[in-house]
């Protein structure tokens, strides 16, 4: 999804993501921290860990799109919950944006900074997990 400068969003008939959305922020986050935290301990709702986690990590995506002004921009909330007791850890929301304008038609592009951006937003998290630890 793009947007176009009067605000509307415009959808790629052809270059879609293969799976949902969600899905897949959720598996490439949960990699991401898992090579960042060094440890295979990171359950999601579709993997399910055997024990149970010392923290809750709740995420809420607001923007991730390719925006009018040709910058990939990722808006997201998120908490970190201590799971004995129930306490907020951490609460806050990031943004980002990539570092340079990408083509409205280029979807390699633009996709490539989605991830980046995912990174991004993924060692914000890890750092706040090992400050709190």
């Amino acid at each position: 999804a793009s947007r176009r400068p009067d605000s509307q969003l415009v959808f790629a008939s052809t270059h879609q993501w293969g799976e949902s959305l969600r899905k897949n922020l959720t598996r490439a986050l949960a990699r991401n921290l898992t090579n960042l935290l060094g440890t295979a301990a990171i359950g999601t709702p579709v993997n399910r860990l055997s024990s149970l986690p010392d923290y809750r990590l709740t995420v809420y995506i607001e923007r991730f799109e390719r925006g009018a002004d040709g910058y990939v921009h990722l808006l997201a909330r998120w908490q970190l919950i201590h799971r004995e007791t129930s306490e907020t850890v951490v609460n806050s929301s990031n943004e980002y944006a990539s570092e340079s304008r990408i083509d409205a038609w280029d979807f390699a592009g633009t996709v490539f900074a989605m991830s980046e951006l995912l990174g991004e937003f993924s060692q914000t998290i890890a750092r706040q997990i090992e400050a709190s630890q």
